[in-house]
């Protein structure tokens, strides 16, 4: 064999292990797409009607907006946090609107099996899942949790999206952490 021959083999190989190295990456580490811009929740409340837009969290003293897109080939997620922050007086106002607006799920079940606690501590807040039936979601494919810290005078909506998601195997402050970017 001649030494061009052998040349060519050798970078050809040697690209080749490079584009199997990079898809492995990808394949494991996927692609992830983050902002902090509140025209990313805008956008989602527009199409789930329930959500608050940014107008409806009440007079806050800081607001915080997270969108987070993880991209593993051809499987994707989507988690959106929208975070306020109040005085006490208003604080107040909002959690009683929530508590009077709002229906949250009592149980998740999969095979007459309840799989998942709806309520949960993270931080100071402590969480509910909003009713599946009522909002039209689909367990684990779809999941809206609020979120209140009467701590910090803090309320927090969270809304994942993953259509490929089959079940949800850590609990669910593991599961906003990791998996919605909760920070």
């Amino acid at each position: 064999m001649s030494k061009k021959k052998t040349a060519l083999i050798v970078v050809s190989a040697v690209f080749g292990l490079i584009v199997i190295c990079c898809l492995f990456a990808y394949f494991i580490f996927g692609i992830k797409k983050v902002s902090y811009d509140t025209g990313e929740w805008n956008n989602l409340e527009k199409t789930f009607i329930y959500l608050p837009s940014v107008d409806e969290m009440g007079e806050y003293d800081d607001l915080k907006c997270k969108y987070l897109h993880k991209d593993y080939f051809i499987f994707q997620s989507d988690a959106y946090t929208l975070r306020a922050k109040y005085s006490e007086e208003i604080f107040d106002k909002q959690t009683n609107y929530i508590e009077n607006n709002y229906i949250f799920q009592e149980t998740v079940l999969e095979n007459g099996e309840e799989t998942a606690e709806t309520t949960f501590k993270l931080d100071t807040f402590e969480f509910q899942m909003l009713s599946l039936s009522e909002y039209n979601l689909y367990f684990p494919k779809q999941i809206v949790f609020v979120g209140i810290s009467e701590e910090e005078n803090e309320i927090a909506f969270v809304f994942f999206d993953d259509f490929d998601l089959d079940y949800i195997d850590k609990s669910f402050s593991d599961f906003l952490i990791e998996e919605c970017g909760w920070e």
